[in-house]
């Protein structure tokens, strides 16, 4: 296991960035998830996290990371990334 590098918790699930992604908990079912967006969030090296429910169907998370800002869609793995070219003040976001 890998150390976890930032935690967020919405009224059903626990959010967990580690080097391999994202891991999910499901309070109700105590079931966990992992989910890596084909890989792309392998390594990110993870800051922050921010879980967004655009509506009952639709999760995104973004992640603050040392090389810029990941979105990614859990519903259909969805994912972009952001940069110091994208406009980005800085590399590092937390």
């Amino acid at each position: 296991m890998s150390p976890i590098t930032s935690i967020v918790s919405s009224d059903s699930t626990v959010y967990f960035a580690d080097e391999f992604g994202l891991l999910m908990y499901e309070k109700s079912s105590g079931r966990w998830d992992r989910f890596t967006a084909e890989s792309q969030l392998v390594g990110l090296k993870t800051l922050d996290l921010e879980v967004v429910s655009l509506d009952d169907t639709t999760t995104v998370v973004w992640f603050g990371t040392m090389n810029g800002a990941v979105v990614t869609n859990l519903q259909n793995g969805f994912f972009d990334r952001f940069s110091v070219k994208d406009g980005l003040p800085a590399k590092k976001v937390n």
